[in-house]
């Protein structure tokens, strides 16, 4: 970005988002954004999904030992999607929001 800008060519800085993944020690851990607002969750021995949603956005979410739909969260979180209509479906295992992936 600092090059494009020095060389004349107008560019944006894009914020990364903060990420954390382990998959060793076997159980696999997912880690995005902020863990605050509104938090969702869903809880059984193994398994532990939280999501957290302000403004009706994700914020933040967490994924320990089943990671599916990881990069479905992840993109309604970067695209900042208002999960309103689907909120109470986002933590079921066979989620996907269908006709709003082309907003994704």
């Amino acid at each position: 970005t600092v090059a494009y800008n020095i060389l004349g060519m107008k560019r944006e800085y894009e914020k990364q988002v903060n990420m954390n993944s382990l998959k060793k020690l076997s159980f696999k851990l997912i880690v995005v954004g902020k863990l605050k607002g509104e938090e969702i969750k869903y809880k059984t021995e193994n398994v532990l999904r939280k999501i957290y949603i302000k403004d009706d956005k994700i914020m933040g979410f967490v994924l320990l030992g089943d990671i599916s739909n990881a990069g479905v969260y992840l993109s309604l979180f970067t695209k900042r999607v208002n999960v309103s209509e689907f909120k109470d479906e986002l933590l079921s295992k066979y989620f996907y929001p269908g006709i709003l992936m082309t907003q994704i």
